[in-house]
């Protein structure tokens, strides 16, 4: 299985491609407390879990946009 170690003091950026699963979606989502910039995802499943976990950061004070179709 893949990781990754992150140290400090040392600014990320990047981008990935997610694949659309709901697993990795998850990290996805969690992995934008990491910053305090805008992030766009695109590609998130409709499901419960991510739904849930959405609702869950807005209910944390985490500004939530949806855009595109819906």
């Amino acid at each position: 299985m893949a990781s990754f170690i992150v140290e400090g003091n040392h600014r990320l950026q990047g981008e990935i491609t997610p694949q659309g699963a709901k697993n990795e979606a998850l990290q996805v989502i969690c992995a934008t407390l990491l910053t305090s910039e805008d992030v766009i995802i695109d590609n998130i499943p409709d499901i419960l879990d991510v739904n849930n976990l959405i609702k869950l950061f807005i209910d944390m004070g985490v500004t939530v946009e949806k855009s595109g179709n819906d």
